[in-house]
């Protein structure tokens, strides 16, 4: 019995109850690692005290003539009988984002290695050919075009498999409890706007009775969905997926949120500015609450960050489209980043209500192309260090403020997660166009109840973005310094910075030890020095860097605002001649194995990221983007481990 994926969470455990349940003998287990994947040696061991004879193989089953070999590896005396084909990845990623290096992540291991499995075992007598679909082809998935794409394609198969006479059973499961390669980047809000679409998770024994009643219970059907469902929480959620729509009557959404089944444009129409204000706060908090599995709206401060009650990029999507149709309002997608309260939002959407409480008529004038329209086209033009020069010329248009006025310009830290740990986290975001502290909403969820994280953001890159900026790096890193010792205490600390942001948790701890002040240790996440496109061989730079914040744009069908890329501009210009100087605190370099597209992989240097001061390097999965997206988990591993060297 042939198992791809079979060292793996789901399909490791599929393995053990093959041997134990059905009493198979024989199985070959492959995946993208094979003996080196983690944990396989001692799964052959158990698999072996349990009778089995166990093969295993680090075979791509995208590659036609691997999976050939591997056939033919097979011995007569022992021929394959069934095959499960369990391999896969996702990436989460909405329609808009989509490239064709993103949807060849995913689709490869799914689509060509089951099309490859059906080519070249369907003149073999096989009893059984199953494949592990996902219920996100049925029901549709937030963030996930590619993997629903992927999975509708192993649907399909089974039933043209069935159509030719060939055994074919495709499972769209549901959301295991069971922690995989596919489901480890889920954070608690994730898995909570999984349950609120209605589905339960599976544990691991109903599970796996689920594959033995789909499998061996004599069903015809080519799909079978083994995913438990919660129809009243499906109702609930009120945008119920079409294939349910026969069971399920959905709750009547919305513009009366909070206001016991009064539309919400008749509640404001007899208020004033202060009362509309807060009766959309109570939506604000009402929307938040569903978004996040908060158990009180009420008791959601008006002041607090979002992204401190575990808001990421997937969540602030959901939170602006079920506030959309609440108000009305066509929400921009950059809504929480620009507004990240929910006193900011409610405010927010006063201001776009007129009086009555209806929507403002759409704007029928298009704007004129501005800064962000030039920039990108000098970029698609392939003309990066033009791009990168207009910023450089442009940042002196925005207002600043001097070192005596810093504290009436200081952005508030936030506190994404606290725990009882002695060494705090003290987290400084890049500062390209998109950044801010929902960077590290992913990666600080990692550490909820363990150990506090704050993040300290820069200013220009909340509310509007034509707040003012320092008038000098001394301002800056003074600032900074300030809100890291008021936010710390006493306790140990280690600093972090992502991208850019290593630039300025590096000079800010030069800053602290001036002052007699040690942090603990410094950790940068994927950062290179500001001069790095300078550098022989690494002219790429710039231009690689930038295409992956422009696709985040895309993807998340963000509008980047001419005011966010005067800010970017201000900063490179603050940093230009800036080089990090010897520190005493021990600093990681943590650098993505992943290149972004356009990096010069086989250039005259290596491409990975580099710090030109003494440092140890840990290499981390992912790219220089997604170390905190879909890999924050392991990024946050890494980071754990070298806070414990330091007392915990």
């Amino acid at each position: 019995m042939l198992v791809t994926g079979g060292l793996g969470g789901l399909g490791a455990l599929l393995a053990r109850h093959l041997v134990t349940r059905h009493g198979v003998r024989h199985l070959h287990l492959t995946g993208r690692r094979g003996a080196d994947t983690p944990g396989a040696a001692d799964l052959v061991r158990e698999l072996a005290d349990l009778g089995a004879a166990v093969t295993v193989s680090a075979t791509d089953v995208a590659d036609r003539r691997a999976v050939r070999d591997l056939l033919d590896r097979i011995p007569a005396d022992r021929p394959l009988t069934a095959v499960v084909h369990a391999a896969g990845v996702v990436d989460d990623v909405t329609i808009p984002g989509l490239s064709g290096e993103r949807l060849r992540a995913v689709l490869t291991p799914k689509v060509d290695g089951a099309w490859n499995l059906h080519v070249l075992t369907r003149d073999l007598p096989l009893d059984a050919f199953v494949l592990y679909s996902s219920v996100a082809a049925t029901l549709g998935g937030a963030g996930q075009a590619a993997y629903t794409a992927a999975n509708a394609f192993l649907d399909a198969l089974a039933a043209h498999r069935a159509a030719l006479g060939l055994p074919g059973l495709s499972l769209a499961w549901g959301l295991w409890e069971e922690t995989t390669g596919v489901t480890a980047h889920l954070s608690a809000a994730d898995r909570a706007r999984i349950a609120r679409r209605g589905l339960r998770p599976i544990a691991a024994g109903g599970g796996l009775a689920l594959f033995d009643e789909a499998v061996f219970g004599g069903h015809d059907a080519p799909v079978l969905a083994p995913a438990p469902l919660d129809l009243r929480a499906a109702g609930a959620a009120g945008d119920v997926p079409p294939v349910l729509r026969g069971l399920v009557r959905p709750a009547r959404r919305a513009a009366s949120a909070g206001g016991a089944g009064e539309p919400l444009a008749a509640r404001l129409a007899g208020l004033d500015e202060a009362g509309r204000e807060a009766a959309l706060l109570d939506v604000v908090r009402a929307e938040a609450a569903a978004v996040l599995d908060h158990p009180d709206p009420a008791a959601i401060p008006a002041g607090q960050a979002l992204i401190e009650l575990g808001l990421d990029s997937l969540t602030s999507v959901e939170l602006r489209d079920r506030l959309g149709a609440a108000t009305g309002l066509r929400l921009p997608a950059t809504l929480t980043f620009d507004h990240p309260t929910p006193g900011a939002l409610a405010a927010y959407a006063a201001r776009e209500l007129v009086p009555a409480g209806t929507p403002r008529p759409a704007r029928t004038t298009p704007a004129a192309p501005g800064l962000a329209a030039i920039h990108r086209r000098l970029h698609d033009g392939g003309k990066h260090r033009e791009a990168a020069e207009l910023l450089l010329a442009v940042a002196p248009v925005r207002e600043r403020f001097g070192l005596a006025e810093r504290h009436g310009h200081a952005p508030a830290p936030v506190r994404p997660a606290s725990g009882p740990a002695p060494v705090s986290l003290v987290c400084f975001p890049a500062l390209s166009a998109i950044s801010g502290p929902h960077e590290y909403a992913r990666f600080a969820q990692a550490f909820a109840g363990e150990r506090d994280v704050h993040v300290i953001p820069s200013p220009g890159f909340t509310g509007d973005g034509e707040e003012p900026l320092p008038d000098s790096l001394g301002t800056l890193i003074r600032m900074n310094v300030d809100a890291l010792r008021a936010t710390v205490g006493d306790g140990p600390f280690v600093i972090v910075g992502r991208s850019m942001g290593g630039c300025v948790a590096h000079a800010v701890a030069q800053a602290l030890e001036d002052e007699g002040i040690f942090p603990a240790g410094i950790a940068l996440i994927d950062s290179y020095p500001i001069d790095a496109a300078a550098q022989e061989g690494m002219e790429w730079w710039t231009g690689a860097m930038v295409g992956g914040m422009l696709e985040r744009i895309d993807r998340f069908e963000l509008e980047l605002h001419d005011a966010r890329l005067t800010t970017m501009g201000a900063y490179n210009r603050l940093f230009a001649q800036w080089r990090p100087g010897p520190v005493r605190a021990p600093i990681l370099l943590l650098r993505a194995l992943e290149p972004l597209p356009g990096t010069a992989v086989d250039g005259p240097r290596d491409w990975r990221a580099y710090w030109p001061v003494p440092h140890e390097v840990a290499d981390i999965p992912g790219d220089h983007f997604t170390t905190l997206e879909e890999h924050a988990g392991s990024t946050a591993e890494a980071v754990r481990a070298f806070a414990a060297r330091f007392g915990g």
